[in-house]
């Protein structure tokens, strides 16, 4: 009797853990967290920027929330990060007065970033600063 007891204990509790695994399965639960998707323009920002810009905050560089709160021309913005030194040298009045705003340091040359980049790069700032303003 005690034999047979014990069975009917352990399948009591083994049948009760299966139902609530197939709660979990039916209720649309899921055992793990969501993963939230990345970016590929996240990824460069926190590779390449964060840690001289923030996208609402200055750090030691600008926030860069100003290439869309200000309109910047996205040609000249690319300018800038792909060699920013070029640009100061060139006379440019804009890329002379950040330079001299952030303590005459240059900002590091992004040459290998590409066309494609450079467009992930903005449209995530850019989704970042919308995401602030609201």
């Amino acid at each position: 009797m005690k034999g047979i007891f014990k069975l009917y204990l352990i399948l009591s509790v083994f049948f009760a853990a299966a139902c609530q695994s197939s709660k979990n399965r039916t209720s649309g639960a899921s055992p793990h967290k969501e993963k939230k998707e990345i970016r590929p323009g996240e990824v460069i920002f926190k590779q390449q920027c964060q840690v001289c810009h923030g996208i609402n905050e200055d750090k030691s560089g600008p926030a860069l929330k100003v290439i869309f709160s200000e309109n910047r021309k996205m040609q000249w913005v690319k300018k800038f990060i792909v060699n920013s030194q070029q640009l100061i040298q060139s006379g440019d009045k804009l890329a002379n007065a950040v330079y001299k705003k952030y303590h005459e340091s240059y900002m590091p040359e992004f040459k290998q970033l590409s066309e494609k980049q450079l467009d992930e790069l903005l449209k995530h700032i850019k989704l970042e600063y919308e995401k602030k303003k609201q």
